[in-house]
């Protein structure tokens, strides 16, 4: 049988599930990350400002996002969110998040973890990598992150620890 869980989401880009249990959905239409529950089902914003949209870092709750699309979690449930779902959702070279997100667990602090608002291509640590739309985002079991940049038709390997 199939059973809803976590209504709120208006469209979502992807969904990934922390070492509770929990789900956590990127609404790419109104760029925010929710959380939902494991024993509730019931789904809260950790991060975004539902609506807005921009590149900003901080508190969960005043953080801005520019329609994300990919999520994945670490071993410490932190996430990891690609920023760009783009107007077409493929991608946008109008977007403001040319970079790949980090969410610590628990706090919902956000930071850019790669890239930045400008689009492009180039290798480096942190702020230093540019991406061209960004719209997926892997871990592996050694924690490096890949990245689908999707804008020059890459996966990229972001090698942080």
């Amino acid at each position: 049988s199939t059973v809803t869980v976590g209504s709120g989401f208006q469209q979502l880009g992807a969904i990934a599930m922390d070492s509770k249990g929990n789900f956590y959905g990127v609404d790419n239409s109104r760029s925010f990350i929710g959380k939902v529950d494991a024993a509730t089902k019931n789904m809260t914003i950790i991060a975004g400002v539902s609506g807005q949209t921009g590149l900003e870092d901080g508190p969960g709750n005043t953080a801005k996002f520019d329609r994300p699309w990919g999520i994945d979690i670490d071993k410490e449930d932190n996430l990891y969110i690609a920023g760009n779902g783009g107007p077409n959702y493929g991608g946008g070279d109008n977007n403001t998040n040319h970079c790949i997100r980090f969410i610590k667990a628990g706090t919902w602090e956000v930071s850019t973890f790669a890239g930045g608002s400008s689009k492009g291509y180039n290798d480096g640590l942190g702020s230093l990598a540019v991406f061209r739309s960004p719209t997926g985002v892997a871990l592996d079991a050694a924690g490096a992150v890949y990245v689908l940049d999707e804008g020059n038709q890459r996966i990229r390997k972001i090698i942080s620890r």
